[in-house]
C-alpha cells in the first residue's frame, strides 16, 4: 500500500487562482510527497512539485517495489501504481495458498490527486485489499443448512 511520507502542504497552496474551490489538507497527497516550494507555471512549463512528488511503499510486504521514495512523472504514475498494488495483490494470493486459507475476494483502490501548483491530475497512491478465510470442509458446514438425503 503507497501512503504518504509527508502531508505538510501550507494553506496558500491548497487554492488554485481562478475560483477553484479548496482541497482538504492531504487529500490530493495519498501517496505523493511535496518537495520545495513552486511557482505559477503556463502551458509546456515544468512544474517543480510534480517534478519532486516521490512514492513510497507503507506497508509491512518488503517484496515489493518503491521500498525507498521513488520519483514517478504524473503521466506514468497511473501504470507504476497499479503494477505496484498488483504485486501486493500477487503476494497476498500466495501467502493465503502457503497458509491454506480461502481467497474471498481482493481489491485495488487507485487514489487520485490535482496538483496544488500546475492543475495536473496525478495518480497519488493506491490501496489493495485481501480477505480469506480458513478451509471449510463438509463436515463443518452438516447442520448449517438442512440436510436431505433420499
Amino acid at each position: 500500500m503507497l501512503k504518504p511520507i509527508d502531508q505538510g502542504i501550507p494553506m496558500e497552496r491548497l487554492f488554485r487562482p481562478g475560483g477553484v474551490t479548496p482541497m482538504e489538507p492531504g487529500s490530493q497527497q495519498a501517496a505523493a510527497v511535496n518537495q520545495g516550494e513552486s511557482t505559477a507555471f503556463g502551458k509546456g512549463e515544468s512544474c517543480e512539485t510534480c517534478d519532486s512528488r516521490k512514492y513510497k511503499d507503507r506497508s509491512d510486504d518488503p517484496s515489493v517495489s518503491f521500498q525507498s521514495p521513488t520519483h514517478i512523472s504524473p503521466e506514468q504514475a497511473s501504470v507504476k501504481v497499479r503494477a505496484h498494488e498488483h504485486e501486493h495483490v500477487r503476494n497476498e494470493k500466495a501467502q493465503a495458498q502457503r497458509e491454506g486459507r480461502e481467497v474471498l475476494y481482493q481489491t485495488v483502490v487507485l487514489h487520485g490527486g490535482i496538483c496544488p501548483d500546475c492543475g495536473k491530475p496525478y495518480v497519488a497512491g493506491g490501496e489493495t485489499r485481501t480477505v480469506t478465510r480458513g478451509s471449510i470442509s463438509a463436515e463443518d458446514l452438516k447442520g448449517q443448512v438442512v440436510d436431505t438425503y433420499i
